[in-house]
């Protein structure tokens, strides 16, 4: 939250200092004449800048509520493993082997993968992982000796199906960016927005400066929220990987 307002406040000082400096000096003959065009051309341009920002912001919330809600899908998929070793009878090495195996994969998105979907500079590897691969492998050494136990290689086969499909879609997701030409252009159009309310002809000096303080405040939060929600792992409004740390911790405590 610091670092948001130091970054409001560095741009709206140099901009409150820049209206006062070309306040007067871009007066010129005929200014009032010209009124009228500024006023479309400002109302043309904003709301073409309206446009782009928020077609930004909704696309950027839209994939950070999706990586939110397939990580937790995830580790309910996850969890269900552990819970439905239950239903098996008679197995407890096999058990144990599946929870070791569930625990190195909870490792594995807790650790490497979490650090490269961090990484924006190169794509994570969305292919079966070896920890998933071992899991598959602790599961297929499930004997189906009754019901109970057919029940349970069902669910668990299942399950660790929807973690396959999950795990690709949630590398996906973590992966995808925006494009750096639309991240160009929203920044140009900010930055020439607030510089035609500075150089705008109006009387009173002090309804001037907080004009361009509401609009600068207004346009440099929404691109830092822009820009914050296409990291979703890093900056003020971040995913965490808390619930992913405290599974393991469970599991490793049944080991």
């Amino acid at each position: 939250m610091s670092k948001t307002f130091v970054n409001v406040i560095m741009s709206v000082i140099p901009a409150l200092a820049l209206t006062i400096i070309f306040r007067n000096g871009f007066a010129y003959e005929g200014i009032d004449t010209d009124l009228s065009a500024w006023g479309v051309f400002f109302s043309v341009f904003g709301v073409i800048y309206a446009i782009i920002a928020g077609f930004l912001l909704v696309e950027v919330l839209q994939r950070f509520a999706s990586l939110s809600a397939t990580l937790e899908e995830e580790l309910n998929a996850l969890q269900d493993i552990r819970d439905f070793l239950t239903y098996l009878d008679n197995q407890d090495a096999t058990k144990k082997g599946i929870i070791k195996s569930l625990a190195g994969y909870v490792d594995k998105v807790s650790g490497d993968e979490w650090e490269e979907m961090q990484d924006l500079s190169k794509p994570t590897d969305s292919d079966t992982s070896m920890e998933l691969t071992d899991l598959i492998n602790s599961v297929a050494k499930v004997r189906v000796g009754n019901d109970s136990d057919q029940v349970a290689l069902q669910l668990l086969v299942e399950k660790i199906s929807n973690i396959t499909t999950l795990r690709t879609k949630r590398i996906n997701v973590a992966d995808a960016q925006l494009p750096p030409r639309l991240k160009i252009l929203l920044l140009f159009m900010s930055v020439f927005l607030i510089v035609g309310f500075i150089l705008m002809h109006v009387a009173n000096v002090y309804i001037h400066l907080l004009i361009v303080a509401g609009v600068t405040i207004a346009i440099v939060l929404n691109y830092l929220i822009i820009d914050d929600l296409n990291t979703p792992f890093d900056g003020v409004w971040s995913i965490g990987k808390g619930h992913f740390l405290d599974f393991h911790k469970k599991l490793s405590k049944t080991l």
